[in-house]
């Protein structure tokens, strides 16, 4: 699962189960959606630690042992899982097909088989007039960074800053950290996560955040 080890997915699914993340939560720690956070939550239930321990664990992963398994994800995904975005299609791999594939070599196959994740949501009325910008071709070609105050942690406690960035081209979530607001120190905390795990991107997208602005102090001269 995006390359997770089974007891950090095991640690956020039983918080999940406890209401100490909501299933969104646990989807954007894990890098999956909320439907395959339900399912998880389901076996963990019923098989226990167990259930993120692939039976095929310890052995090369078909997908990069067998060169035929290239196309057949390829075929899989221009016929019957047509119109899924990528993490949707790595889910129905594992479940239904019994590939343990993670999104990188994932998105490696599909895009030198010259397919495209659609995106997540649907055109809106004038959107003709300014078409959506395509999306950036290279991993981390593009870093979107962002901020989102809500009540993280539960109805009882105060709202915090969630400082989030993720990659234009895969989707990958590539650094999180909280702060009380919106912060420049959240930002640097988050640039730490990206720097120390996978380098120097490219570019940054801040969508002219405020907090990047430096506005000079005015002094009144007294009286």
């Amino acid at each position: 699962m995006n390359g997770l080890n089974d007891s950090f997915v095991e640690s956020v699914i039983k918080k999940a189960i406890a209401g100490k993340l909501s299933t969104g939560q646990a989807a954007a720690r894990l890098g999956v959606s909320k439907q395959y956070v339900n399912k998880l939550k389901k076996s963990y239930a019923a098989k226990g630690a167990a259930a993120f321990t692939h039976g095929n664990k310890g052995k090369s992963p078909s997908w990069k042992t067998d060169p035929g398994i290239e196309k057949t994800i390829a075929d899989l995904y221009e016929g019957k899982y047509s119109g899924f975005n990528f993490r949707h299609f790595m889910e129905k791999l594992r479940e239904d097909a019994g590939i343990p594939i993670v999104y990188r070599p994932l998105h490696r196959i599909l895009a030198a088989a010259g397919l495209r994740s659609p995106k997540g949501h649907k055109a809106k009325k004038g959107d003709a007039k300014h078409p959506p910008r395509p999306r950036r071709g290279a991993f981390g070609e593009l870093l979107q960074i962002d901020a989102s105050i809500h009540k993280w942690f539960g109805d009882s406690l105060p709202k915090a800053t969630l400082h989030g960035v993720i990659d234009d081209a895969t989707g990958t979530v590539m650094g999180l950290f909280f702060d009380g607001e919106e912060t420049l120190h959240g930002y640097y905390e988050m640039m730490w996560q990206i720097l120390t795990k996978y380098g120097i991107p490219a570019a940054l997208y801040g969508d002219n955040r405020t907090v990047f602005e430096f506005r000079k102090p005015s002094f009144r001269a007294s009286s």
